[in-house]
């Protein structure tokens, strides 16, 4: 696949930006579009160096996983992982910022199966009830009867409730 068409496929560009222009200029400058690059170049700023700098060699200027590696020293694997942590950022940032603006396949994906669920308020509530002496079992086992959801280990609701329910991180 050619990088051209990898950058053509891409949620940035969908959002305002032409890659066969410079990173900062829009092919159709509208007031949506200028809206959009500039809440994409704050979302830039919000990102580590390396983090911004990875988005732009690789959507702005095509530059695949091979190219980056040679040119950081970086292992293929590594980048992988820095361009998922980045988009998961962009995601969560532009969500909030642009909204109705921010088209349906750019939204951000909640992977948590305890954010997914319809009854999510009640399943907080339930984590929430859990006393710091009290095992996960309990809840566990509720999760498992009341919302047919199977949680194995209780790593799983430590996240949601250290990530998902106290505000730090999203979906």
């Amino acid at each position: 696949m050619s990088s051209r068409r990898l950058i053509y496929q891409n949620w940035i560009v969908k959002l305002g930006f032409d890659p066969t222009l410079k990173w900062n200029q829009v092919s159709k400058p509208t007031p949506a579009n200028k809206r959009i690059v500039r809440t994409v170049n704050e979302a830039l700023l919000l990102l580590d160096k390396s983090e911004t700098d990875f988005i732009r060699d690789f959507y702005f200027q095509g530059k695949t996983y091979r190219t980056l590696s040679e040119e950081t020293g970086r292992a293929v694997y590594r980048l992988e992982s820095l361009h998922q942590g980045a988009l998961s950022k962009l995601r969560r940032y532009l969500a909030n910022r642009l909204g109705d603006d921010l088209p349906e396949d750019c939204q951000p994906k909640p992977v948590c199966p305890l954010c997914r669920h319809e009854r999510r308020e009640e399943i907080d509530r339930l984590i929430a009830s859990k006393s710091r002496r009290e095992t996960w079992r309990r809840i566990i086992r509720q999760l498992k009867e009341d919302f047919n959801i199977e949680i194995t280990t209780p790593q799983r609701l430590i996240g949601h409730f250290k990530y998902h329910m106290s505000g730090k991180g999203g979906t």
